[in-house]
């Protein structure tokens, strides 16, 4: 079974105020439980914390979507086709949880009420294996719009789910992408330099992505959600109103083939590299903007980053 559905009915199941309940502390009552975890004390002993409940609403359905398509190829060459395609799909009845006691302590209900909707258009090139070279790349243009993207994102004001209506964090606008296969020349003679330099292929990768779009969060829960992660925003402010750092990543392969018996047991090793540039491409960033009425510095900086590079030798025998 898929995790990702689990973790949404995790919290649910074992946390509807029988089997289990959460607790929740704010203000000064949070503060002390904090210093009582800091000084090896049970944290439950502290006063003023409420117990909070999960439950799984009655009128839960199964998500549907739709999906629409349309394409055109053409021919440039016997080896070289370009492709046009346009998508739109539409999903409704996507899980979200709501706190639905609008106040502390949450009752959290995971429904089957937020949607979302995708339009995009992809380009793409492609030359098969022809003259010891091959090519894809593609350009793709996408939007993606929702009022929640992801299990951990609760609603800023839990009585107004239209008002997360916004992009969501998944969009990204615009990716470029390409790949190649080159089939270097071998030695025209049969010979040591033969079996040394001939059979080696090349093959490099490169992508470039816009950024995706990021929130804009106050540091505490001003709204008295009790949403964690914090999901309330300074008034007037959308959801996801502002981008991260786009990413570029270049990959890169060479390896050798020795025929062991000829079509039938080969031998292949070399070298392969991830993001060979090293560039520092971000996966997360900070999304909270503002506290006490200040900005906050560290406001769109990388709290976590793509891997940086890599670089590995390996060996295969196909028979």
């Amino acid at each position: 079974m898929d995790r990702y559905p689990l973790m949404w009915l995790f919290p649910a199941l074992q946390r509807d105020g029988l089997r289990g309940f959460g607790i929740h502390a704010a203000g000064r009552s949070a503060a002390q439980a904090f210093r009582m975890l800091l000084e090896g004390r049970p944290a439950a002993d502290a006063p003023g914390l409420l117990p909070s409940s999960s439950a799984v609403s009655r009128s839960a359905q199964p998500a549907i979507a739709r999906k629409w398509t349309a394409g055109l190829e053409y021919g440039l060459s016997p080896d070289t086709r370009l492709t046009l395609q346009a998508a739109w799909t539409r999903a409704w009845r996507l899980p979200r949880k709501r706190n639905a006691a609008f106040g502390l302590p949450p009752r959290y209900l995971l429904e089957s009420d937020a949607r979302s909707d995708f339009r995009g258009l992809s380009i793409s090139l492609n030359r098969r294996l022809s003259g010891d070279f091959a090519l894809l790349a593609s350009y793709d243009l996408g939007r993606v719009w929702d009022d929640g993207s992801d299990f951990d994102e609760a609603l800023s004001n839990p009585a107004d789910a239209r008002a997360d209506w916004a992009r969501s964090r998944l969009c990204q606008k615009h990716r470029v992408s390409a790949s190649a296969l080159i089939e270097l020349p071998s030695p025209p003679r049969r010979g040591l330099a033969r079996r040394l330099l001939g059979g080696w292929n090349l093959t490099p990768a490169f992508v470039a992505a816009s950024g995706r779009p990021i929130n804009f969060l106050l540091a505490t829960d001003a709204g008295r959600t009790g949403a964690f992660p914090i999901s309330a925003r300074p008034p007037g402010v959308g959801r996801n109103p502002f981008f991260m750092r786009g990413a570029v990543q270049f990959d890169a392969r060479l390896m050798k083939t020795v025929y062991v018996i000829e079509n039938r047991a080969r031998l292949q090793f070399g070298v392969e590299s991830f993001n060979l540039l090293n560039r520092t491409n971000p996966a997360t960033v900070s999304e909270y903007g503002m506290a006490g009425g200040a900005r906050l510095a560290s406001y769109g900086r990388i709290a976590e980053s793509m891997p940086a590079r890599q670089v590995q030798f390996f060996m295969q025998f196909e028979y």
